[in-house]
């Protein structure tokens, strides 16, 4: 009687490298700013003691509703050469009541891919990129945004600071690629590719 064994030795795998962070060096910044492509333009803001050009504003807007607890996270950055193709690039956030608590607010900006308030959309799902130029107004809200992307990156709490009386913020790293609709109009009118925000805002919310 012969026995027949069969020995099968597999090639080890190679081990699986981890997807390279291509924002690491974006998320070791701190200023204030925006750089990417608006409408075809290489664009670079920076927001810092030394740049008089570059302002920057965080706050809140209501009259979604009829009931004026119904507000939304604003915040914006811009350029005072109201010459420029573009000057300002605003932000809006889901809406919330300002009675939801502070966790719930937070969690608006958790790390992770976020929605856009789009026509298919309410205002309580989603992200609005709002770009004003010379001579025109284009908002992500109008028109398709299947293709697009509008991802929290990184999120820190920064404390009060009573000597400057700031209230507590969070400073958020956001990358956004996506559609731009001018008015009412549901044909794209152009786009953001590319674009790396960082931004601080607060969640102290009043009427």
């Amino acid at each position: 009687m012969i026995s027949l064994f069969i020995l099968s030795c597999e090639k080890e795998k190679e081990p699986i490298n981890p997807p390279i962070d291509i924002y690491a060096d974006f998320k070791t910044q701190t200023d204030i700013q925006f750089s990417g492509t608006l409408l075809g333009n290489e664009t670079s803001w920076v927001y810092d003691i030394g740049n008089d050009s570059i302002d920057t504003s965080y706050g809140f807007t209501w009259g979604l509703t009829s009931d004026p607890t119904i507000q939304q996270c604003v915040f914006q950055i811009y350029t005072y050469e109201k010459r420029a193709e573009n000057y300002l690039l605003i932000v809006k956030s889901p809406a919330f009541s300002i009675y939801s608590t502070y966790s719930y607010k937070k969690s608006i900006f958790e790390v992770g891919e976020k929605k856009f308030n789009s026509a298919s959309n309410a205002i309580f799902e989603g992200f609005e990129v709002i770009l004003i130029s010379k001579n025109r107004n284009y908002s992500t809200s109008f028109g398709n945004q299947d293709s697009s992307s509008f991802e929290i990156i990184k999120m820190e709490e920064l404390p009060a600071n009573p000597e400057k009386f700031e209230p507590p913020k969070l400073r958020l790293w956001i990358v956004v690629s996506c559609n731009l609709y001018e008015g009412g109009n549901i044909e794209k009118s152009g786009e953001i590719k590319d674009g790396k925000f960082i931004a601080e805002i607060t969640l102290d919310s009043k009427i």
